[in-house]
């Protein structure tokens, strides 16, 4: 139980990475409240709510709040750290990709992606902030090996993951007199974003895919799982991170190895 009596905030909490470190940190003993901009799922929430009651010993509730605006997310942010009590850590995982070549993007396509991963971030982390200013706490913001390493037909989306990249960096400077710790996980599992990634690809591209993670992946050249990500984040927002701060983490099974 290593985040025993912890009150977390993840967005994106209910789909992928963000579904799972939510799971993962009500069993480790943290209260959690997700954060979503699309209605999810009524089911997929109460299916969420059962196995945090099954296995966890936190609490959970789920508010759905358009990332994208920042009177939204403030507002959301004042009702989960009054329901939670305040508030010791935030995972920024909610994201949008647009999958397109890069001569074709527009500028449509540029703010659709900023607007949740690159904005949505900005917002959520400045909302925490005030939670955190007094105490510490840690800040886990999800990036992407687009932003670091490049995937075809996914510019926009690299671009707004460059922009959490650069942000996390200052904030880790600004903020770590308040013993805040902002990192960055960067993750290479199979999420629903890969799969509708892959699916858009021809059968060639596919074929090239699935021997480029052969060749590159060096734990069994194979993409790990939403919960391996989540692992990560848990380990971020726990005090066995505390000298910690102003880092990418790689959860990808080796692929940044020597890059």
């Amino acid at each position: 139980m290593i985040l025993e009596g912890k009150r977390i905030i993840v967005t994106g909490g209910v789909t992928g990475i963000g579904r799972a470190t939510t799971l993962a940190c009500a069993c480790e003993g943290a209260s959690v409240v997700s954060l979503s901009t699309a209605a999810p799922d009524r089911h997929r929430v109460t299916r969420i709510a059962e196995q945090i009651a099954d296995g966890g010993t936190g609490r959970y509730m789920h508010l759905q709040v358009d990332m994208g605006v920042r009177a939204a997310v403030d507002n959301a942010f004042a009702e989960a750290t009054e329901w939670l009590g305040g508030l010791d850590g935030l995972v920024h995982s909610a994201a949008t990709q647009t999958i397109k070549p890069a001569d074709q993007v527009t500028d449509d396509d540029i703010m659709a992606d900023l607007r949740v991963s690159t904005f949505g971030m900005v917002y959520a982390n400045q909302a925490a902030f005030p939670h955190l200013r007094d105490k510490g706490g840690s800040i886990v913001n999800i990036t992407s090996y687009v932003a670091i390493g490049g995937t075809e037909n996914l510019a926009a989306y690299g671009l707004a993951k460059g922009g959490v990249n650069g942000w996390s960096f200052v904030l880790a400077r600004e903020w770590g007199k308040h013993m805040i710790r902002v990192n960055l996980m960067a993750p290479v599992v199979a999420t629903t974003g890969f799969q509708a990634w892959y699916d858009a690809q021809t059968p060639e591209k596919q074929r090239e895919s699935d021997e480029g993670r052969r060749q590159t992946l060096a734990l069994g050249g194979k993409m790990g799982t939403a919960e391996e990500a989540a692992d990560i984040n848990v380990f971020l927002l726990s005090d066995l991170s505390r000298y910690l701060t102003g880092q990418i983490f790689y959860a990808d099974g080796g692929k940044a190895f020597g890059r």
